[in-house]
């Protein structure tokens, strides 16, 4: 489980046309503040791993780094210093050239439909990037790359991966406040764009609107349930809708997820009840596949003019900011929290008109809505169901994550490396900071510190290098902690804590490496923690 992003690219492309795109990339790295890991960084004699700014150069791997290349990669951000996983942008891309390649988009197919990641029509792209960004800050620099290439190339390139459509905007203004020549935001952010593309692939119309129904990235309310009605045959989406109902039980989470979204889109109620095999779904004569669906509807509060459809667990497509794997495990841990209620109206006498007409055979259908709605009158006015509870808590903590923001200049330990002088810090975290930093002089009564001070400073240096296990810094970094200690002992007493104390979460490692790299806040915490201790 993790958040990717990554990029298609046709075999169809020219070299020349790759190194017309690379070489924009170089001019955007240069302004990125992307960062590489670094295993052996030559600083002062010492082989230091660390991070160094992202730029192109070549890369040896294989059993006897018998295999060269020359690109550029990235893990993390240089001015936040947040990781994850490793991606690789090459120079020399194209080892072969397909004229007939097809749609970059084609790469897309297996992801939504039969087709295997071995079909020679899916396999016919080069894949970049593709590994774990888990939502840190490069994961938008990256974006910016990708939608500047398949702005360029066209039906070329294929943005893909774990996104939004506000992601997308986001990218192409950090791209375009770098570019000379500005570029478009990817097609499968507008209809008629992913559509011009989608309809000319080789594949049939079946596949084509399961493929863009898959892809698109914005809000798929009505007004995009009217494109598709429009522009896909009758037959086509009524077919579409039927393989997508019936791929799940009706008393389970995708059905009902599935029939909130054909609503929304704005698909009739007595479509979808036409469209699904309730033989099928009856699993054996105690289970009523017919009242499980009837709640299903009823679920949807399709009957109620006035309702909340804010559900918590949907991806915002209109949110600039990266999800992260958090979001994942939330639908999964809260899934009984979702919200079930659709932004679509059907006065509950048509609601029951249409199921006692379409689920022929059942004759209880007054019965499961008269019962359904009971149970509804019987709670009190002040009684939430999950999805309410949910709302509730999140929105009061977005409440109080606001609160801080606009209170305090540092709201959380994430913002520590930024701070500066006569900046406001949240009470909580200055209070635990200038705990744990009381905690961190304790190392200095170490033996192993009194030995260290009476030996050189490149000892001193050597030493830290050696004993660092869990803070990754910058190369700069690294190289004004050597000139402190070797222009000033005393120094010393600040970085030897920092390869003393145990790293045991994130929150805690933010505040060693804002200890370490800036001043500020180094001088603040000493001198507010002395005053304590006075």
């Amino acid at each position: 489980m993790g958040i990717f992003v990554n990029l298609h690219v046709s075999k169809s492309v020219t070299k020349e046309e790759w190194a017309s795109v690379y070489s924009e990339s170089l001019e955007m790295i240069k302004k990125l503040p992307l960062a590489e890991w670094q295993n052996k960084k030559s600083i002062d004699g010492m082989e230091i791993t660390c991070l160094v700014r992202t730029k192109e150069h070549e890369f040896s791997y294989g059993w006897n780094n018998e295999i060269k290349k020359i690109g550029w990669e990235t893990s993390g951000d240089y001015e936040t210093l947040k990781t994850a996983e490793w991606h690789f942008f090459p120079k020399d891309l194209v080892t072969e050239y397909n004229e007939a390649a097809g749609d970059a988009i084609l790469a897309s197919l297996p992801q939504c439909t039969n087709h295997d990641w071995e079909d020679d029509i899916c396999s016919q792209t080069y894949d970049i990037f593709g590994n774990k960004t888990q939502g840190e800050p490069y994961h938008m620099y990256l974006l910016a790359v990708c939608c500047m290439v398949e702005s360029r190339l066209k039906d070329k390139a294929f943005v893909d991966g774990d996104i939004t459509k506000g992601q997308l905007k986001k990218a192409v203004e950090i791209a375009n406040s770098i570019l000379k020549t500005p570029i478009d935001i990817p097609a499968r952010c507008e209809t008629n764009r992913l559509y011009e593309r989608i309809s000319k692939l080789n594949i049939p119309e079946n596949e084509k609107i399961t493929v863009f129904d898959y892809l698109y990235l914005g809000n798929e309310n009505i007004e995009y349930g009217d494109f598709i009605r429009n522009h896909f045959s009758e037959q086509v989406w009524r077919n579409y809708l039927k393989e997508t109902l019936n791929q799940y039980h009706v008393d389970t989470i995708g059905f009902s997820g599935k029939l909130e979204k054909f609503l929304e889109q704005g698909f009739d109620l007595r479509t979808i009840c036409s469209m699904i095999d309730f033989q099928k779904n009856q699993k054996d004569d105690e289970d009523n596949c017919y009242e499980s669906f009837i709640r299903d509807v009823l679920d949807t509060k399709i009957y109620l003019k006035e309702k909340n459809t804010e559900d918590w667990l949907d991806i915002d497509q209109d949110e600039e900011r990266p999800y992260s794997v958090y979001t994942y495990f939330a639908q999964v841990v809260f899934a009984g929290a979702k919200n079930h209620k659709v932004n679509a109206y059907l006065p509950i006498e048509e609601v029951r008109k249409i199921l006692k007409e379409e689920l022929v055979g059942y004759s209880d259908t007054d019965k499961v809505i008269d019962d359904y709605l009971n149970e509804e009158k019987k709670k009190g006015p002040d009684e939430k169901d999950n999805s309410e509870m949910l709302t509730e808590m999140l929105n009061n903590k977005n409440d109080e994550i606001a609160k801080n923001e606009k209170e305090f200049d540092i709201p959380s330990s994430d913002y520590l490396l930024f701070y500066s002088k006569e900046n406001t810090i949240e009470t909580k975290l200055q209070k635990n900071m200038i705990e744990y930093f009381k905690f961190m002089e304790t190392t200095l009564k170490e033996e192993r510190f009194a030995e260290l001070m009476k030996k050189t400073s490149k000892d001193r240096c050597q030493f830290l290098v050696e004993q660092n296990r869990s803070l990754l810094i910058r190369d700069s970094d690294w190289r004004k902690i050597f000139k402190d200690i070797k222009t000033n002992d005393d120094s010393f007493k600040r970085y030897y804590p920092m390869v003393r104390v145990s790293i045991t979460s994130d929150s805690v490692g933010a505040v060693v490496r804002a200890l370490i790299i800036n001043d500020d806040l180094y001088d603040f915490v000493y001198e507010n923690s002395h005053k304590a201790i006075k």
